[in-house]
């Protein structure tokens, strides 16, 4: 057996349901594989009932650590990177039928709500600063600039308010996780429904603020009359304020504006 193949057995039986694999003949001591195996499982382990610590209370430890072990077998990690083998058991619970049929209805969105903060928490980025790279104060001609990292959460309870997992009435909640330009801290509040839209859009378009304004009010049926435009303002001096927004920069022509 060469190196590569040394490198994969022990890998693959690491992260299996259970041992007794390739790995412990790669190694050629089994009962010291085993120790290896155990410590970093138990690490892993660990480290995802502290990102997600509200969804282990919500489920149970037993089916919280089910799960994990499906997880580690179905989607080894892939990345050297613990604080990303984590966030991506996020995704994985989210999705694994054998544990959402064990537990409450809102542990899909505690899963999410839990895998934002832990992800935002540790992305590196470079943040975007007013005078720089066309970026400039808000107006409404220009795109919006968003808080790289920021994440809309689309939720059907709000687990951000949650004590007591287990008595969080279903209520549609739009919630924006973020984090401060020079705060280590994740932060989130819940966004107004015709600006979390806006916000979703900005994230993938170039156009102008005005713009979203008027698609994002088309098509939620709303009126351009002055609640709503003192609704925005409010919306956006909050946005800039915690930092959400940045500004704006000049925004994509359309293409009829072309020449």
């Amino acid at each position: 057996m060469n190196l590569a193949e040394y490198q994969r057995a022990l890998i693959a039986d690491s992260f299996a349901l259970g041992p007794g694999g390739q790995g412990e003949i790669a190694l050629g001591n089994p009962e010291r594989f085993r120790l290896y195996r155990q410590m970093i499982r138990a690490r892993l382990l660990g480290m995802a009932q502290v990102a997600f610590k509200q969804s282990l209370a919500s489920c149970g430890e037993r089916s919280f650590a089910a799960c994990f072990e499906r997880y580690l077998a179905h989607h080894p990690p892939r990345s050297p990177l613990i604080r990303d083998v984590i966030a991506a058991f996020g995704a994985y619970a989210r999705e694994d039928r054998q544990l959402l049929a064990e537990a409450s209805a809102q542990l899909p969105d505690m899963l999410s709500f839990e895998r934002a903060k832990w992800t935002l928490a540790y992305r590196p980025c470079a943040r975007p600063k007013l005078g720089q790279d066309g970026v400039r104060e808000l107006d409404f001609e220009g795109a919006l600039v968003l808080n790289p990292v920021l994440e809309l959460l689309r939720l059907a309870h709000p687990v951000h308010t949650a004590v007591d997992t287990e008595s969080i009435a279903k209520a549609e909640t739009a919630l924006l996780v973020y984090r401060p330009d020079g705060i280590d801290e994740v932060r989130w509040y819940v966004a107004e429904p015709l600006f979390a839209e806006i916000v979703r859009l900005a994230g993938e378009t170039e156009a102008p603020l005005a713009g979203l304004v008027r698609s994002v009010a088309e098509q939620q049926g709303r009126v351009l009359d002055e609640e709503l435009l003192e609704a925005l303002a409010s919306s956006l001096t909050l946005a800039l304020q915690r930092g959400v927004v940045v500004g704006v920069r000049p925004a994509a022509r359309a293409a009829a504006d072309r020449p």
